[in-house]
């Protein structure tokens, strides 16, 4: 009977083991990255030099009305990363922030001090710490 649990305990802990071992290699290539506006998961990269840029398709379920990413990349050239697909389009945040600042719809504006608070003066960007500026080119590699 000792042989039983001493042999039961060791086969629970080790399929306990082998279980959160599991989580920690799937969803590795997201760590550190959840973000979350209201229940919406937005996709966020951030490249060697500070800035963080958000997925557009994420963005635009939340804020109604947002403009397409080639017409953010007419405005602000440096500011969207393009993809193969529209899909995988991105803005920087700060770029995000600046195209926002004349809304006055409620759940853009809510959107905008999310924005702020958890994604650009987190980073650095707001308080002038070690970013680049506005206008200082792509994002040369995505962590």
């Amino acid at each position: 009977p000792l042989f039983g649990i001493v042999l039961a305990r060791g086969l629970i802990d080790g399929a306990s083991w082998l279980r959160h071992a599991g989580h920690r290699r799937a969803l590795r290539d997201i760590e550190g990255r959840h973000y979350a506006f209201h229940g919406h998961a937005i996709d966020i990269l951030e490249d060697d030099e500070g800035p963080r840029w958000l997925r557009h398709a994420d963005v635009a379920k939340i804020v109604p009305g947002l403009m397409a990413p080639a017409v953010m990349a007419r405005l602000h050239p440096d500011g969207v990363r393009h993809a193969q697909r529209p899909a995988r389009a991105r803005v920087r945040a700060d770029v995000l922030d600046q195209l926002l600042l004349r809304s006055t719809q409620a759940t853009t504006l809510k959107f905008r001090h999310w924005l702020q608070r958890e994604v650009i003066f987190p980073s650095g960007k707001g308080r002038g710490h070690g970013a680049a500026a506005p206008g200082a080119g792509g994002p040369p590699g995505l962590r």
